[in-house]
């Protein structure tokens, strides 16, 4: 199998079980996600790496040891060739563990379990939908799933006065997230 040299800053904190895959661009540009483990991809990594990328290639590894290493994707890379190290997350809205009688958002990182992340959300919570160029949805059925290029989480919520007081604030949270192979 051929090792391809890499340099990735912060490659030395990836933690590998969070890993879900690489990914390369094809000859139009669009990105194509091959799953796979992080021990399966990183051959070796550290000062060893750095000095044969100086001599394959003439990367200036200087003061960057640790962000480069050996990856073993198939058929290789080109010399400037960008991979991308990518990990899934996945958002989902259930009944609170922490506070019973209200909604919460959950997470979940690639190896990892659904864990709450955000408290006390309103019923207003609401993930939302985008084709391609067009408004968002509450929701998408049929084919147009394949057409979806964004994803809005909006949370709203309320949360007491944290000095004792009788008010309590709302807000609303609102973020897209642009879904991957989507330009």
């Amino acid at each position: 199998m051929l090792h391809s040299c890499v340099y990735m800053p912060g490659l030395s904190q990836i933690d590998g079980n969070e890993v879900a895959g690489y990914a390369r661009q094809d000859a139009s540009g669009d990105w194509t996600y091959t799953s796979d483990t992080w021990s399966s991809l990183l051959a070796s990594s550290g000062s060893a790496d750095a000095d044969e990328c100086l001599t394959t290639s003439g990367a200036d590894t200087v003061g960057a040891t640790a962000d480069f290493g050996q990856l073993v994707i198939p058929g290789g890379t080109t010399l400037g060739e960008v991979i991308m190290i990518y990990r899934d997350v996945e958002f989902k809205i259930d009944e609170s563990e922490l506070r019973p009688q209200t909604l919460a958002v959950y997470r979940k990182v690639t190896g990892d379990s659904l864990r709450e992340f955000a408290t006390g959300i309103t019923p207003d919570t609401r993930f939302q939908y985008r084709l391609s160029g067009a408004a968002y949805q509450n929701s998408i059925t049929g084919a147009s799933r394949d057409s979806i290029s964004n994803i809005r989480v909006t949370a709203s919520a309320i949360a007491t006065d944290s000095i004792g007081g009788v008010e309590s604030y709302s807000y609303e949270w609102a973020v897209g997230i642009p879904l991957r192979n989507n330009n």
